[in-house]
């Protein structure tokens, strides 16, 4: 009882307060009078009410302070908007974050502006290639079942699994370029503790490895591993994806200062 007394505490009036008054204040930069907005609460069902209380709960006593500003948008974007699914989603998961999802996610938005996509791009004229001489290589065999009817069936049924979206498929090497890490499988990182040039041992890039199966798990990211003899690891990233939902919460989130 004491403990949890004593945690109570560590939320003082005064932060409550700050919190509270921040969702005033982007209320008035949205230009949104208090009986607009009284009017949206008003109407919110029962299970929209339950959503924005206990969103309002996180807010106010819960999430840390990093995402308390894009916590208040979305929750009241959730409110003021009629198809406000998107919002729920993106609520569960704002609340879900911690400093380290924070600031991979920042990285990610860094990228998606500032990235060179420089593998991706000779990456993408092999595929062309690849492409374009599996064709010719389908047509000689249609030429050759032509001629043989009834004798011998060929047919190349590969399916190409390659998927590219344009700034929102990133791929790993352009990725540890662009933060000069030397990580050839990310996986490594949660086995083993990384090395500085000073010999230093220590295990940041772990928490940054939890942060991408994080990710995934909450649906913003997809990753692409590569397949390998033996064994393979989720965390062996060839490439990533942003999803919907994931370019949704980008938009709020700042891109990181590097």
């Amino acid at each position: 009882v004491f403990v949890i007394r004593k945690s109570m505490g560590l939320t003082s009036d005064e932060a409550i307060i700050k919190r509270i008054t921040k969702i005033e204040e982007k209320l008035k930069k949205d230009k949104i009078s208090i009986d607009t907005f009284k009017d949206k609460v008003n109407n919110l069902n029962e299970h929209e009410q339950y959503v924005v209380r206990n969103n309002l709960c996180n807010i106010i006593m819960k999430c840390i302070p990093e995402t308390v500003d894009i916590y208040i948008s979305t929750v009241l974007n959730y409110i003021l908007e009629k198809n406000n699914s998107k919002y729920e989603e993106l609520c569960e998961i704002i609340n879900q974050l911690n400093t380290t999802d924070l600031q991979l996610l920042q990285q990610i938005k860094h990228y998606q502006i500032n990235g060179k996509y420089e593998y991706y791009k000779q990456s993408e004229q092999k595929r062309i290639e690849e492409l374009e001489r599996r064709n010719n290589e389908n047509k000689e065999i249609d030429k050759y079942n032509e001629l043989t009817k009834g004798i011998k069936k060929i047919k190349n049924h590969f399916i190409d699994r390659d998927i590219r979206i344009e700034k929102n498929t990133i791929f790993w090497k352009d990725f540890c370029d662009e933060y000069e890490w030397n990580i050839p499988e990310l996986s490594f990182m949660l086995l083993f503790k990384a090395e500085n040039e000073n010999g230093d041992k220590h295990d940041i890039l772990a928490y940054v490895s939890k942060s991408f199966l994080k990710m995934q798990s909450l649906g913003i990211l997809v990753l692409d591993f590569q397949s390998t003899l033996g064994t393979s690891n989720i965390l062996n990233i060839d490439r990533f994806h942003v999803t919907l939902i994931g370019q949704e919460l980008l938009k709020n989130i700042k891109e990181a200062n590097i």
